[in-house]
Formats: structure tokens, C-alpha cells, sequence
């Protein structure tokens, strides 16, 4: 029972090796099958407007058909061409339009613009014009227009005659206001007239820029020493310092021992104790000093 489930687990880790192995060169062989092209994009204009939306778009060479697609809304389009055999020509609804392509060139993508004159596909083509329609009802009543130009005298009235007993007529419209005539010579100069009081004070004006310094002078003479300062207050003493290691003890003497050596070891004592006395007091000089 175990060895089978080993077998069987074993050939699962065989699968799945080959699986993992063969998936990219499966992907790769897909991709290399997608045929290269060139993508045209631009607007589709038909009899001197943009192509309605779903008009069908194709580029053909040789009578083969090598791209195709749908115009989209506002008369623009996406058309893929595969490679061509020759000249490339494009058509509207099947209306061919004035635009060809020379090269191709696989992985562009080309600004176009194509433009076509006729009916197209699934189109009607316009009729005669029809009948004119019954007359509309009149509008309403312009505004007045200008007045007239006065028209000319009427002829003289006979004293006495029929024409004296009729009531003069009533007088004609003013004529139109005639040009401006040209500007008179001027008048003579007036009189000078009396000085006028004088205006107040205007504002002060602005500071001007500052001069440049002026030439440096001669050193003048050194002064008298100042006096001697106070002296600095004298600082706390330090901490007393450790006791020394004790000193080796001496051999005896012979006869006894030497007053001499005795007092070597005493003054030998008190200066260890001394030096540790002013090291410690060091130190707690350079703590403090730190501190502040």
C-alpha cells in the first residue's frame, strides 16, 4: 500500500513538471499565431459630413479584403489592416474613397482621415424635390419706416381766385438735419486773469540713497591698562579621596629598626595619600564643569 502511494505521488509531481514546462511554450506558440498588423485611426467623412455610426469600413489590396471594421459615434474608427499584396484602397459603405496607402508597416498605428463622395450602402439616394406647400398666414405688421424727402413747392396762390379762399395748407415733414459746416477761425486770446493763490505744500519726497562711507582714519593711541580684576571666588573642596593600597612591608634589620627607614615610609604615606587627595579632586572639578 505504501509503495503504490508513493508510485502515485511520484507520477503527479511528473505532471505537474510537465504542465509547468510546456505552459509557456503553449503561450508562445498562441502569441506568434496572432497575424501582425497596422491600426488606421481617424474619422470617416461621407458627401462632406462625418459617416454615420455603424457605416461599415474596409481596406482592400488586389481584390482582397484586408481590414474591416464599424465607423463609431462621431465618425471615428479603429481599422486593423493585416499585411497587404500591393496598393491599399479603402472604402465607405462601399463608396471608395479618395485616400490610398502605399506602406505598411506591422505594429504602427497611423493618424487617417478618409472622405468619400456618393450612396452609400443601405442608403437611399434623395428624389426630386416635392410640391410647394399652401401659403402660411401673414405675419404681423413691420415697423414704420423712414420718413420721406419734403417734396417740392406747389404752385403760387391768385389773389381773389378760388385758391385765396382756401385754407393754407398744413406744413410738410422737417427735412433730414444737414451736415455739420466747418469749424469757425478761433477767437481771439482772452484776457490773463488774476494769479491765483498759491497751492499747499506738497509731500516731502523720499529719502535719497545713503552716501558712501567716508575714508577710514588713522588708529589713535592705546589707552591705559584697565585695573586688575577681583579675584574668582575660590571653588568647594573636592571629596576626600580613596586610601592607597598599603605599601610592601619592609625586611627587618638586623639590630632592630632604623629610625631612618621609619620615617621614609611615613612621608612616602602621606604623599600617596596627597596625590590621591588631588586626583579626586580633579575629577570633581571636571564633573562640575561638565554639568554646567
Amino acid at each position: 500500500m505504501t509503495t503504490a502511494r508513493r508510485e502515485l505521488t511520484l507520477l503527479l509531481i511528473v505532471l505537474t513538471a510537465a504542465a509547468l514546462l510546456l505552459t509557456p511554450a503553449s503561450l508562445w506558440a498562441q502569441e506568434n499565431t496572432e497575424e501582425p498588423v497596422h491600426v488606421f485611426v481617424g474619422q470617416a467623412v461621407l458627401n462632406g459630413v462625418v459617416a454615420l455610426e455603424g457605416t461599415e469600413i474596409t481596406a482592400e489590396s488586389e481584390g482582397q479584403t484586408i481590414g474591416k471594421t464599424l465607423v463609431q459615434e462621431g465618425g471615428h474608427f479603429i481599422l486593423r489592416v493585416t499585411k497587404p499584396t500591393g496598393v491599399m484602397r479603402f472604402y465607405i459603405g462601399g463608396i471608395r474613397s479618395f485616400e490610398t496607402q502605399v506602406g505598411w508597416i506591422p505594429g504602427t498605428t497611423t493618424d487617417y482621415t478618409l472622405t468619400a463622395v456618393g450612396v452609400a450602402e443601405g442608403q437611399k439616394e434623395t428624389g426630386p424635390a416635392g410640391p410647394a406647400g399652401p401659403r402660411g398666414d401673414t405675419g404681423p405688421q413691420g415697423p414704420p419706416g423712414e420718413p420721406g424727402e419734403t417734396g417740392p413747392p406747389g404752385p403760387p396762390r391768385t389773389a381773389g381766385g378760388p385758391e385765396a379762399k382756401k385754407e393754407p395748407a398744413p406744413p410738410g415733414p422737417a427735412g433730414p438735419r444737414g451736415d455739420t459746416g466747418p469749424q469757425g477761425p478761433p477767437g481771439e486770446p482772452g484776457e490773463t486773469g488774476p494769479t491765483g493763490p498759491a497751492g499747499m505744500q506738497g509731500e516731502a519726497g523720499p529719502t535719497g540713497p545713503q552716501g558712501n562711507p567716508g575714508e577710514r582714519g588713522q588708529r589713535g593711541p592705546a589707552g591705559p591698562p584697565g585695573p586688575d580684576g577681583n579675584a574668582g571666588m575660590q571653588g568647594p573642596s573636592g571629596h576626600e579621596g580613596p586610601a592607597g593600597p598599603q605599601g610592601v612591608a619592609g625586611t627587618d634589620g638586623r639590630h632592630g629598626e632604623n629610625p631612618s627607614t621609619v620615617l621614609l615610609i611615613t612621608a612616602l604615606g602621606a604623599a600617596l595619600a596627597a596625590l590621591a587627595v588631588s586626583i579626586g579632586t580633579i575629577f570633581l572639578v571636571m564633573a562640575r564643569v561638565s554639568r554646567s
